[in-house]
């Protein structure tokens, strides 16, 4: 088999069963629907996301909410900063500020509660684009993973 013949399949192979390109894909699409109906809020999906974990969790150590979240610490820390600049979170005082827990102030529950419009139009308009099998499998699989431990690929 020549060299040009077997990458020639090797490409057509992994174009045709890559479950990670498929994903990447899926997830800009349905990252951009949801970008495009939180334009004009105050914040970003991104944000609504951990908005929404510190509210489910009363107060949490950043440590913890990158952990549950799958976040890479430095981005988190990121938006944790500009979430206290706008008065969404603040931290809870203990001896180790780094570690300190954050949480929701009356500001960020009432962001919370402006942006939930935006929010519902983007995850109805995501589970018509998935259908209902769709969405199912993906909250599934959310579930079946989130709690694995899978190295970062350093």
């Amino acid at each position: 088999m020549s060299t040009d013949h077997e990458a020639e399949e090797l490409a057509k192979e992994i174009a045709s069963n890559c479950l990670a390109v498929r994903l990447r894909a899926i997830t800009r699409m349905i990252t951009n629907l949801f970008a495009r109906e939180f334009r004009g809020q105050e914040m970003t999906i991104s944000q609504f996301h951990l908005i929404i974990a510190i509210q489910r969790n009363g107060s949490v150590r950043p440590g913890e909410l990158a952990e549950k979240l799958k976040y890479d610490p430095s981005t988190l820390s990121r938006n944790l900063e500009r979430m206290k600049a706008k008065g969404w979170i603040e931290t809870i005082a203990e001896p180790d500020a780094r570690a300190a827990p954050v949480q929701l102030t009356a500001t960020g529950k009432a962001e919370l509660k402006k942006s939930y419009a935006a929010w519902k139009r983007a995850q109805s308009q995501t589970e018509e684009l998935l259908g209902p099998l769709g969405s199912a499998a993906i909250k599934e699989t959310y579930s079946k993973v989130i709690s694995l431990s899978i190295p970062d690929a350093d």
